[in-house]
């Protein structure tokens, strides 16, 4: 029986000593991740913004390959008309880059990309229905609800080249 009483009286000691082991522990790992946050940190700013170029050129070079991206747009209420459009554009491209030296074989138009716009009606909110027709600064609050139609509004059409 006394051997359990003298087991008793000394685990707490034993775990102040583990948790004082262990706050230090701790204590010297916490240092030590700032340490390593704080040289990370300065070696990405205080690392030398320069350029060091080696070498010369004797001799101007002349490309022989030239890549040039480009896409065109049409707006129009008709999908007609804006096809129309695209196509007269596609045509001043394809002159201008034929009078530029550019062979017809290296010249590729994408297909042509189509977007509809529909009409949107605003719809108005309606009168309170128990008679309180109610305070100006309440109807104020409400938004109208937009709704969209059927009706196309506007065709977008586009065309890439390169």
């Amino acid at each position: 029986m006394a051997e359990l009483q003298d087991a008793k009286t000394s685990l707490p000691g034993k775990v102040v000593v583990t948790l004082k082991a262990g706050g230090i522990f701790f204590a010297i790992a916490n240092i030590i991740c700032v340490a390593m946050i704080v040289w990370g940190y300065l070696a990405i700013k205080l690392e030398p913004k320069t350029l060091q170029v080696t070498g010369s050129a004797r001799k101007a070079i002349t490309s022989d390959r030239v890549t040039w991206n480009g896409r065109f747009i049409a707006h129009d209420p008709s999908l007609v008309q804006a096809y129309e459009q695209i196509k007269v554009q596609a045509g001043k491209v394809r002159e201008y880059l034929l009078s530029h030296g550019i062979a017809e074989g290296d010249i590729k138009f994408s297909a042509i990309s189509t977007e509809r716009r529909f009409e949107q009606k605003a719809i108005l909110p309606s009168a309170p229905a128990d008679g309180a027709a109610g305070r100006s600064e309440d109807r104020g609050q409400e938004r109208p609800t937009l709704i969209t139609t059927e009706k196309v509004e506007m065709y977008t059409l586009s065309e890439r080249f390169c």
